[in-house]
């Protein structure tokens, strides 16, 4: 008895142990698609685990997280802290870059006969046709600032059309997307001035919410890190294994030679920081920290998989890019909060 529960014990501490080093060290697998790199027919997610020691760590983690944070922003009173003021830019220059780093990516993963991931398989004939000719439609319009309100609203369909095509637990994954498309159909692409009696009317009508903007990326931002550390490790942990065996060096306390930190123990760890990373992106307690934290694990795994870990990520990297700017995209609600700083707008909106 005494054995087991000391043995349960040192699991626990290592577990920890690993949450910690996760953190500080920049787990790789924590941002790696392991679905994109292992085959994942062959290990469904399983919705008994919801209900299991993992995922009550995780979620326990991210509480515990959010916690600090929100006791660090009522102790510095400035919602944008670290807030140096050669950080505070003159010029919005948001929508141009998540529209083209979306766009690139978009483009790639239609040529490559895939909706948004590798995951997702365009459909044979002209159903997949028709559907990769709209990528690509959306994607031109992201980068033109041509018609970038009604590819935001084609954007969000996309995602919605997901749902009915792939897994729910597929089409999850890409809120991300659904989150730029919103964000996109509020506030367009502001590359030229409305014109016409329509356009001037639209943006009219949709100038009293481009207040969600913002909150629409950073939260499907992190619906879509908070899922994958379910679908790909809490609720798959087999697939995180699978993949932990063709790419060894991903746990880097083995391959520094601390045996004990086993590949079941290290998906923990970096599940832990994945859902954390989530929950405090959709919480939008001090953005620009949780950002600075989570910079070198999100690309850390670029150099070490093929090009579509990089391609794939584009759109959540100029996400990051946004958000460290401008904030968590909302008011202060805090007593003795800062107002968010608005970066000066030198172009209309279209």
């Amino acid at each position: 008895m005494n054995n087991s529960m000391t043995h349960t014990q040192n699991q626990v501490r290592l577990t920890l142990a690993g949450v910690v080093t996760a953190s500080l060290l920049a787990p790789a697998t924590a941002w790696a698609h392991e679905k994109w790199f292992t085959d994942a027919i062959a290990y469904p997610v399983r919705l008994d685990l919801l209900v299991s020691g993992p995922v009550a760590l995780a979620l326990g983690g991210a509480a515990l997280a959010l916690a600090a944070l929100l006791l660090l922003r009522r102790v510095v009173r400035d919602p944008l802290w670290p807030n140096p003021a050669w950080l505070r830019p003159a010029v919005q220059a948001s929508q141009a870059v998540i529209g083209i780093q979306t766009a690139v990516s978009l483009i790639y993963m239609a040529v490559q006969g895939w909706l948004f991931s590798p995951v997702l398989p365009l459909p044979a004939g002209p159903v997949g046709l028709a559907l990769g000719a709209l990528v690509i439609a959306i994607s031109l319009s992201l980068v033109t600032g041509w018609f970038t309100r009604l590819g935001g609203g084609l954007l969000i369909a996309l995602v919605a059309l997901a749902f009915a095509l792939y897994p729910t637990a597929y089409a999850l994954e890409q809120l991300l997307f659904a989150g730029i498309g919103l964000y996109f159909l509020l506030l367009g692409r502001g590359l030229f001035a409305p014109t016409g009696a329509l356009m001037q009317r639209l943006d009219r009508f949709w100038q009293p919410y481009t207040r969600f903007a913002l909150p629409a990326i950073r939260i499907g931002t992190g619906l879509t890190i908070l899922v994958l550390a379910f679908t790909e490790k809490l609720l798959n942990p087999a697939l995180a294994a699978a993949f932990l065996h063709t790419h060894p060096l991903f746990n880097f306390p083995q391959a520094l030679g601390f045996t004990p930190f086993t590949d079941d123990l290290f998906i923990v760890a970096a599940a832990t920081v994945e859902a954390t990373i989530g929950v405090l992106l959709i919480a939008g307690v001090l953005p620009r920290l949780v950002i600075l934290l989570m910079w070198v694990p999100f690309n850390i795994a670029i150099p070490l998989l093929p090009p579509v870990e990089l391609l794939g990520h584009l759109p959540i990297l100029a996400v990051m890019y946004a958000i460290f700017l401008q904030g968590p995209g909302h008011t202060a609600d805090q007593p003795g909060d800062a107002p968010v700083p608005r970066p000066s707008a030198t172009l209309a909106q279209a």
